[in-house]
């Protein structure tokens, strides 16, 4: 019979793993908080995005970046319509719910995006609506309202994959003034535009319509996916987004359904 030293380690030991393993969950899928709905989303964001902090970065100024520049240039060439991207007759239709602080998001444009680009939208098999959401912080209103301006002058693929490009640390207070202009300058966003409109009614539409969307199809955790054919129901699918194979392999099957 196990002492009672033992039956304590033991007992430790599964606590420990218990604790391990909840930590690896919530590290892995960001719960969405929807209690509040589309008006307590509006509040938040309005509120949040009223003042944008004035501190520089580290990095290389408003200039813009080779990197960042780099990715933005990945979408150059590609149909481009505010929040879509793609060509707007391709029979799959994607949507991509995103939290611009969200570090998965960031690994999925710069791992495998760019594959899902190449073979499926730049061919013109697929487009992708772009679900901005807000719900790790204020560096991620401050991005998802400055990034939704950006798609108002049809640059908001460009901006988004420039900021992925060079993603800071959550919540470390680095999506500042200086962050922003240096990656508008990299996507070739008119800043002054943007901070104009970040604001703006407009704006404030489609982060809630993405509000609205990720509540009606239960994407709570980024980033996530629905898909469907192109003015058909998109529904939620369920892929390892991280993975190439296994994400390209739920593309082929949604558009082999959606071209029946």
């Amino acid at each position: 019979m196990s002492s009672r030293a033992e039956e304590k380690a033991a007992r430790r030991a599964e606590r420990e793993a218990a604790q391990a393993k909840q930590e690896a969950s919530a590290q892995r899928k960001k719960r969405l908080s929807i209690l509040g709905g589309v008006a307590a989303l509006a509040v938040v964001i309005v509120v949040g995005a009223i003042v944008i902090s004035q501190s520089g970065t580290d990095d290389s100024g408003p200039g813009g970046s080779a990197e960042g520049k780099a990715a933005a240039a990945l979408v150059g060439g590609i149909d481009q319509s505010g929040i879509v991207l793609g060509d707007p007759k391709a029979p799959l239709t994607i949507e991509e719910f995103v939290d611009y602080q969200c570090p998965f998001c960031g690994q999925f444009s710069r791992e495998v995006f760019p594959t899902v680009l190449e073979d499926y939208v730049r061919t013109g098999k697929a487009r992708i609506v772009l679900r901005t959401l807000s719900f790790l912080g204020e560096d991620s209103v401050t991005a998802a309202r400055f990034a939704t301006a950006a798609g108002l002058q049809d640059k908001q693929w460009q901006f988004t994959e420039a900021f992925y490009a060079q993603q800071g640390e959550e919540n470390s207070g680095y999506v500042t003034e200086d962050f922003l202009k240096q990656v508008s300058a990299d996507a070739g966003v008119d800043y002054d535009a943007a901070a104009e409109q970040q604001g703006s009614e407009e704006v404030t539409k489609i982060l809630n319509e993405a509000q609205l969307a990720a509540s009606e199809k239960g994407r709570d955790s980024t980033p996530s996916f629905a898909m469907g054919p192109t003015g058909g129901e998109i529904e939620a699918v369920d892929a390892d987004v991280l993975d190439v194979e296994a994400f390209t392999k739920t593309i082929d099957e949604q558009l082999a359904a959606a071209e029946k």
